[in-house]
């Protein structure tokens, strides 16, 4: 789609050299084989435990606004607790649900939350500080302090103790009669963009995955070759707590990574994917994520479906939904805009509605 000035290691083909065809054979090797390269390589092993249930306790109900109320959750692990807030919206649903994960700076209100309930939405927000704070000494705190032992060059950082917590909501989820698993949408800012994507790619029960200006180690290709991007030397010296440690070696050497972020959202396949940019944001490189999008199509081919979809002239500022995959890519700065859910919000309605 792009002038490329680097090979990117193809989606289809195994370590072994053998051609994934059919969606079987990627189910069975393919897939397998890409989640362990990224978990070894970038996000690092959870050593947190899985449980079989998450229980849970309700501890306060508030209204929200004219379009829904608020109940505060504590979700209960082995050995760790953490809250969650739930947003409902008027009825009885079973409801469509949205799960964000907000970041440390950001307040409950970064998204619109009345206009979510207004169409129909319930929204779960997981706060990053609630979980693993995003500081450097995070192993430290959290749900870090669960732990005994050293942690390991290939252990998880900051980042996969969030996905391991947006798992655990999605547990909640399957447990709340009042919200429908089978229609969610998980979501992410920036890094917070980074972690849904990486959710989403290790948990297939996700619906949807939504990541606004995600970027390096996000949806955007490590080995494109733009000027003002974020690099992968740039992110693991300056957020080395978010990853595995041994990330951190291919710093000015992506080529010798096994695996590129097309990849990853080729490991969302076949559900449904948006992507949202700004044109005035080339640290988070909009213009590689569009290309990681486009590439990650040919999983999506090996189940008869449309990825990425696009006519030969793009134009700024407008939807591209025909696939599975739905890109958003306008002009602005790195900050999420309420027509980026708008269209995210349409995205799904239209998706959901005949899945």
């Amino acid at each position: 789609m792009m002038e490329r000035s680097v090979e990117l290691p193809d989606i289809l083909t195994a370590c072994s050299g053998r051609r994934i065809e059919n969606s079987q054979d990627w189910e069975r090797f393919r897939r397998p084989e890409l989640l362990n390269l990224f978990t070894g390589c970038i996000y690092g092993y959870c050593p947190f435990p899985v449980p079989w249930a998450v229980s849970y306790e309700r501890i306060g109900v508030i209204r929200q606004g004219s379009w829904g109320r608020r109940e505060q959750l504590v979700l209960h692990l082995p050995g760790f607790s953490f809250p969650l807030a739930l947003y409902l919206p008027e009825g009885r649903g079973p409801f469509k649900v949205v799960v964000y994960l907000r970041l440390t700076n950001e307040r409950e209100t970064v998204i619109p939350l009345n206009r979510i309930l207004q169409r129909g939405y319930a929204v779960l927000l997981l706060w990053v500080e609630d979980v693993a704070p995003d500081v450097p000494d995070t192993f430290e705190k959290g749900i870090f302090k669960s732990l005994s032992g050293k942690r390991g060059r290939k252990d998880c950082g900051a980042m996969g103790a969030w996905s391991y917590a947006l798992s655990r909501v999605m547990d909640y989820i399957e447990q709340d009669e009042r919200l429908l698993a089978a229609k969610s949408v998980l979501a992410g800012f920036s890094r917070g963009g980074k972690c849904a994507l990486w959710t989403a790619a290790a948990d297939q029960r996700f619906a949807l995955c939504a990541a606004f200006h995600s970027g390096c180690t996000g949806a955007g290709l490590s080995r494109w070759g733009s000027k003002n991007k974020e690099t992968v030397k740039e992110i693991t010296q300056k957020f080395p707590y978010w990853f595995c440690e041994a990330y951190g070696a291919y710093g000015e050497k992506e080529e010798y990574l096994p695996v590129d972020q097309h990849m990853l959202l080729a490991l969302i396949a076949p559900r449904f994917l948006y992507l949202a940019g700004s044109l005035e944001d080339p640290w988070a490189n909009p213009e590689s994520e569009l290309e990681s999008a486009w590439l990650a199509s040919e999983a999506y081919a090996l189940y008869g479906l449309w990825g990425l979809k696009l006519p030969e002239e793009l134009k700024e500022g407008k939807l591209y939904k025909e696939g599975r995959i739905g890109c958003y890519i306008h002009k602005g700065v790195h900050e999420m805009t309420e027509m980026e859910w708008e269209l995210l919000l349409d995205f799904a309605d239209e998706k959901f509605l005949f899945q």
